[in-house]
């Protein structure tokens, strides 16, 4: 697959990638998503394509079996993580301060739903994010339910309370 993969436009190659992944029932093995995202990572130049490629697996209702749950939920905030500090880099030019947070928005926050199969995500805000950068807390805007309790355990905050968040140990939506 990385094959035909290398000589594919980007957006393209991402397509062929995902179908393959929902064809193969594969998008619940972490070591094979990990290769994925990386794989987008480096075509696209941006941690944020590995972020949507976990996104789309949550928003096909992903089931992470219980064994998995731990390295997934690593895999996704050192995506997150990656993907917020690439953004904080241009935080003073985009005025992540003034405007609320720092904007973690990609193409399935906002395709979430309208793909046959996808279920719309639930966008929040993580207001105590540290970045490694900085050092100073900024607000994490359109992130998922999901990211939003990945964040609160990984970086010792208590997650508010909300429905719909996923459940990655038990494989489905609560």
């Amino acid at each position: 697959l990385w094959v035909v993969f290398r000589h594919l436009s980007p957006d393209s190659g991402v397509a062929l990638v995902r179908t393959w992944l929902l064809q193969n029932d594969a998008a619940a093995d972490v070591d094979r998503m990990e290769r994925c995202a990386r794989h987008f990572h480096m075509a696209k130049g941006e941690h944020a394509a590995a972020l949507d490629l976990l996104r789309w697996a949550e928003s096909r209702g992903l089931q992470v079996p219980a064994e998995s749950a731990r390295k997934w939920r690593e895999l996704y905030f050192t995506v997150l993580r990656a993907t917020a500090e690439e953004r904080a880099t241009t935080m003073k030019r985009g005025g992540a301060f003034t405007s609320g947070g720092l904007d973690m928005a990609t193409p399935a926050v906002h395709d979430g739903g309208s793909e046959e199969g996808a279920v719309a995500m639930e966008l929040t805000t993580f207001p105590h994010y540290r970045s490694q950068l900085t050092r100073l807390e900024i607000p994490l805007r359109n992130i998922t339910l999901t990211e939003r309790g990945v964040l609160a355990e990984k970086m010792d905050v208590v997650a508010p309370h909300g429905g719909g968040e996923v459940d990655l140990e038990g494989g489905g939506a609560e």
